[in-house]
């Protein structure tokens, strides 16, 4: 964050209030929903396990990742997969992972 900061040209502690004024969101959450769409998104168009999209989406922990994606979205990673390969084969539109 110090890095976008410098690039406005602003403190992180300004930037991080204008980010959050300007889009609802602090940037860290802004980021983790970023990296959790993604994820649903990998859930979605390919075969990966959970460990290796926690480590595509910049998660170190594939514990961690299962915890805030089901936070995320209310379903677990395996559960919301689950739900993806069930859905209608022609719109590719899950439920979960919206």
């Amino acid at each position: 964050m110090a890095a976008l900061a410098r690039h406005c040209g602003s403190s992180v502690s300004r930037f991080a209030y204008l980010f959050k004024r300007e889009t609802g969101f602090s940037p860290r959450h802004y980021l983790e929903q970023q990296r959790l769409r993604h994820a649903c998104q990998l859930l979605r168009l390919t075969s990966l396990g959970i460990a290796e999209i926690a480590a595509e989406t910049g998660f170190r922990d594939p514990f961690y990742f299962s915890n805030r994606f089901r936070r995320f979205e209310k379903l677990s990673p395996p559960l919301s997969a689950s739900a993806i390969s069930a859905t209608d084969a022609a719109t590719h539109r899950a439920p979960a992972c919206t």
